[in-house]
């Protein structure tokens, strides 16, 4: 699930997502880990 998350995540970075975006998934999947 949490890998899941991560590749989406990954996926939408490499679109362009903001990077933002992209350091609150990781700050949510290392308070989740």
């Amino acid at each position: 699930m949490s890998a899941n998350k991560i590749a989406a995540t990954a996926a939408r970075s490499a679109a362009g997502g903001s990077r933002q975006t992209a350091q609150a998934e990781r700050s949510n999947w290392n308070e989740v880990h």
